[in-house]
C-alpha cells in the first residue's frame, strides 16, 4: 500500500517558522507557521474543469495540489470539501475518468439520500491513492471498473460514515470496495454491488478493514469467492454490531464471507443470515467458508443455505481455525438437488472448531432423492478436531442427525446438551453431559442484546446445567445478560 513519506520534526519546524522581534526582552521568539485547512466548497454538478464554478473534480484537485483550480479556492493542509448544492442532488461522472484523492481530505456530504456521486456506469468512482480521507453522509453507485473497486478503491486510509455504497459492477475484481489499506465503516451500508470475474461482490480486503453498525447485503459474485466479503492473505477484518445477509456467490464459495489461508475475520455482536450459494451441487460455506482464522463472539447465523455442497452456516477447512462463542446457529441449510451431496447444514468441519456456550439448533442438510440422507444436520465434523463445552445441539436428528463424526478428533469439555442419541459426536460421557433430551429453546427471536437469539424455555433442561468454568469465563450470554444461573447455550435464563 501506499504511504506518505515521513517528515522529520526539525525539517517541518525550519519549513513552517518566522521570527517574531519581541519588544523588551530582545528575544528572538519563533513561532511555527502551522498550514491551516482550507473549506472547499462544491456549487457545480457537472463533471468539468476550469469554468466559473466549484465541480468536485476540481475540488479534489484544488486539495490534492493546494492551488486553486477552476472556480474552487486553493487547498491547504488537511482540507474540507463541502457542498453548497440543492437537495437531492446527483453528481454524474461522464468524463470516464475517476476521482483520485492524493492528500488528506475529508469530504462532507449532508446526507446519503441528499446527495449522489454516479459513476454514470463508465468509471471507479473514488480512488485515494495516498493521504488519509474521510468520507461521510452521500451515496456512491454506478460505478464500473475492469480492476480493483467499482465504487471506492482504498490504497492508503479511508474513513467512511453514514454512507451508501450500491448498484456498482466490477468485471475482474470487486463491484462496491476494494481495500489495500486501512479501512473503516461506521453506519455505512453496502448494497446491490456486483463482480463478475473477481472476488468480493461486496467487498476484497488486503489490509485492515473494521465495520461497526454497518450493513452488507444483497451483493453478488457471480465467478469469484464471497458474495459479500472476500478476505485476502493477511487481510484483517472485524465487524462490531454489523450484518452480513442477502449476499449470493452462485458460482463459488462463501455467501457471506470467504476467508482465506492467512486471513483473520472476527465477528463482535454481529448477524450473518439469508446468503447463499444457489449454485446447483456447488458451494462451501453460504454464509462463511473459511481457511484461515475465524471467530465469533456474541453473534447468530441464520437462514443461510448451499444448493448442495458442504457447510450452510460456516464451512472450516483444513487449513481453518473457527472459535465460536456465546453464538446461536439456527435454521441454516445445505438443501442436496440432484445428484449433490450435502453435509453440515450449521456447520461442516476439517480443521480445528472450539464451540463454546453455544446454540445450534434447528440446522438442516435434508435427504436428496438421488444422493441418499445428508450428513450432519447441526454439525458434520469430517476432520481435524471439534472442541466443545456448555454448547446445545439438538432439533436436527430428522435432517441429517444433530452432529455426525466422520473423522478426527472430538474433545468433550463438558456440559453439553445434545438430543440425537445416536448422532451426537459422542459428547455424552463427560461431566455434565445431557444426552437424548429436548433442551425445550424457543424459535430464534429478539430476546434483547444486538442479535436474535434462542430463549430457554421454564422447563429446559439447560437452565442451571451450565459448566463452570465456562459460565466463569464468559460471565454473561449472548445478548450480554448475566449468566448467573449458569445454564447450558447461548441464552442464559434471567
Amino acid at each position: 500500500m501506499s504511504r506518505h513519506s515521513s517528515v522529520s520534526f526539525v525539517a517541518l519546524v525550519a519549513n513552517r517558522l518566522r521570527a517574531t522581534a519581541l519588544l523588551g526582552g530582545g528575544l528572538l521568539l519563533l513561532v511555527p507557521l502551522v498550514a491551516s485547512a482550507t473549506a472547499i466548497s462544491v456549487n457545480d454538478t457537472t463533471d468539468t474543469t476550469g469554468g466559473r464554478g466549484c465541480t468536485l473534480r476540481d475540488a479534489l484537485s484544488a486539495s490534492n495540489s493546494d492551488t486553486a483550480q477552476g472556480g474552487c479556492a486553493a487547498g491547504s493542509g488537511a482540507d474540507t470539501i463541502v457542498f453548497d448544492l440543492p437537495p437531492k442532488t446527483t453528481i454524474k461522472l461522464t468524463t470516464g475518468v475517476f476521482l483520485k484523492i492524493l492528500d488528506d481530505v475529508t469530504i462532507l456530504g449532508p446526507g446519503a439520500s441528499s446527495l449522489t456521486i454516479d459513476g454514470n456506469k463508465i468509471t471507479e468512482v473514488f480512488e485515494i491513492d495516498s493521504g488519509t480521507a474521510t468520507i461521510s453522509d452521500l451515496t456512491i453507485k454506478n460505478g464500473a471498473a475492469g480492476g480493483d473497486g467499482a465504487g471506492i478503491s482504498n490504497f492508503d486510509t479511508l474513513t467512511l460514515t453514514n454512507c451508501t455504497v450500491s448498484g456498482n459492477s466490477s468485471t475482474a475484481s470487486t463491484g462496491g470496495i476494494f481495500n489495500g489499506g486501512f479501512l473503516t465503516l461506521t453506519n455505512c451500508t453496502l448494497s446491490g454491488n456486483s463482480s463478475a470475474g473477481g472476488h468480493g461482490g461486496g467487498i476484497y480486503n488486503d489490509g485492515v478493514l473494521t465495520l461497526t453498525n454497518s450493513t452488507l447485503s444483497g451483493n453478488k459474485n457471480l465467478a469469484g469467492l464471497g458474495g459479500g466479503i472476500y478476505n485476502a492473505n493477511g487481510g484483517i477484518v472485524t465487524l462490531n454490531n454489523s450484518t452480513v445477509s442477502g449476499n449470493k456467490n452462485p458460482g463459488g464459495d462463501g455467501g457471506g464471507i470467504y476467508n482465506v489461508i492467512g486471513g483473520v475475520v472476527t465477528l463482535n455482536d454481529s448477524t450473518v443470515s439469508g446468503n447463499s450459494l444457489p449454485g446447483v451441487g456447488a458451494g462451501l460455506g453460504a454464509g462463511i467458508a473459511n481457511r484461515g482464522t475465524l471467530t465469533l463472539n456474541n453473534s447468530t447465523l441464520n437462514g443461510n443455505s448451499s444448493a448442495g455442497g458442504f457447510g450452510g452456516g460456516i464451512y472450516n477447512a483444513g487449513t481453518g481455525t473457527a472459535t465460536i462463542n456465546n453464538s446461536t446457529l439456527n435454521g441454516n441449510a445445505v438443501p442436496a438437488f440432484g445428484p449433490s451431496f450435502a453435509a453440515g447444514g450449521g456447520i461442516y468441519n476439517e480443521g480445528a472448531l472450539t464451540l463454546t456456550n453455544c446454540t445450534l439448533s434447528g440446522n438442516k442438510a435434508p435427504k436428496s432423492l438421488f444422493s441418499g440422507d445428508g450428513v450432519g444436520g447441526n454439525i458434520a465434523h469430517e476432520g481435524g478436531t471439534l472442541t466443545v463445552a456448555n454448547t446445545i445441539i439438538a432439533n436436527s436428528q430428522s435432517s441429517g442427525g444433530d452432529c455426525v463424526h466422520v473423522a478426527g478428533t472430538v474433545i468433550d469439555n463438558g456440559h453439553n446438551l445434545t438430543q440425537d442419541p445416536t448422532n451426537n459426536c459422542g459428547l455424552a460421557s463427560a461431566a455434565g453431559d445431557l444426552t437424548a433430551i429436548n433442551p425445550h429453546v424457543g424459535a430464534l427471536a429478539k430476546n434483547g442484546g444486538g442479535t436474535k437469539t434462542m430463549k430457554l424455555s421454564s422447563t429446559s433442561p439447560a437452565i442451571g446445567a451450565g459448566g463452570p468454568v465456562q459460565c466463569a469465563t464468559f460471565a454473561t450470554d449472548q445478548r450480554g445478560w448475566s449468566r448467573a444461573s449458569c445454564d447450558i447455550g447461548a441464552y442464559a435464563a434471567p
